[in-house]
């Protein structure tokens, strides 16, 4: 099972960008374990499409990450919650943050990120960082 790929990955291997999670999403893709996605990373990368061809490029390229189930009510109140948790810690999150690190922990998947808010936000949750050496 391969980590819970954030957008931010995904937008900075796209802007050809070099960093350490760049590096181990190409090796998760190089090896053929397919990361994960949800509905909602895939929407936001599609979104940065610039014109026709850029998006079915995209689309092309997601097709190779496994899909996670659509999100619950519960998956979103325990989304709430680690909202509330960040909050209390003194983190302002956002409510995609904490509903990526949700489908992380109900999907016992390592997340890969480049953000270092979502990486403080997956830590008040307890969720695993995917190794981005």
């Amino acid at each position: 099972m391969g980590p819970l790929v954030d957008t931010s990955v995904l937008v900075d291997l796209y802007r050809g960008v070099a960093s350490p999670p760049v590096a181990a999403l190409r090796r998760l893709l190089f090896e053929g374990t397919p990361p994960a996605t949800t509905a909602i990373v895939v929407q936001e990368v599609l979104q940065g499409a610039r014109d026709e061809r850029d998006l079915d490029r995209l689309a092309r390229q997601l097709s190779a990450f496994e899909p996670l189930p659509a999100a619950s009510y519960a998956l979103h109140a325990e989304a709430a919650d680690i909202y509330r948790r960040a909050r209390r810690a003194g983190i302002t999150s956002s409510t995609v943050d904490a509903l990526l690190v949700a489908y992380a922990a109900a999907n016992r998947r390592a997340l890969l990120t480049s953000d270092a808010l979502l990486r403080r936000v997956a830590a008040v949750a307890g969720v695993e960082l995917a190794d981005a050496r």
